[in-house]
């Protein structure tokens, strides 16, 4: 699942997590910061490597998936779209993009706790969050939810919805 920094993923995970037993949630950034804190803090020195690490930790949990016989869904963060390797592997995966337009989401997160955004110009979230590596990664996911003018409840309402449409009987998503 990929789509800009506050866009909501973390949310939406969270509410099927909670909702569905045959589900595995995880978070990419968060497991390489747990693991390996100082790629997390160098990343930007380092996005090749961050993006080794991404992948060798995708594997695993297709592994850990198929084995249990779960429904995976992971949230890639800023770490794991910085790389032209990425465009190529999110192509070929069954990616989510969650959507909002730059103006909503920048409202969203500049006031968060521990926001990297207060006091900058949507300009800059824009050519960050929205940036030409990251829509490439955005407009080739196969599965596209846009939560632009939803309340938080109608998103996961949706979110739902469209796990319905993509996960095999076997996971018993209905």
């Amino acid at each position: 699942m990929v789509g800009p920094s506050g866009v909501g993923k973390s949310t939406l995970l969270e509410s099927a997590r909670l909702r569905l037993d045959s589900i595995r949630v995880s978070d990419v950034d968060s497991h390489i910061q747990e693991t390996d804190r100082a790629l997390y803090n160098h990343g930007g020195d380092r996005w090749n490597e961050f993006w080794r690490a991404s992948v060798k930790y995708f594997e695993s949990l297709e592994e850990a998936c198929t084995a249990a016989n779960q429904f995976c869904l992971v949230d890639v963060g800023v770490g794991s779209l910085q790389t032209e390797e990425a465009v190529s592997y999110f192509e070929s995966r069954n990616t989510i993009v969650v959507w909002d337009s730059p103006e909503s989401v920048f409202q969203r997160v500049r006031n968060r706790p521990g926001s990297m955004w207060p006091g900058r110009r949507l300009q800059e979230f824009k050519g960050v969050e929205y940036s030409g590596r990251r829509r490439r990664i955005y407009d080739a996911a196969k599965y596209h939810l846009s939560v632009e003018g939803l309340t938080k409840e109608q998103a996961i309402e949706q979110f739902l919805q469209l796990l319905k449409q993509i996960s095999f009987p076997s996971f018993g998503i209905s």
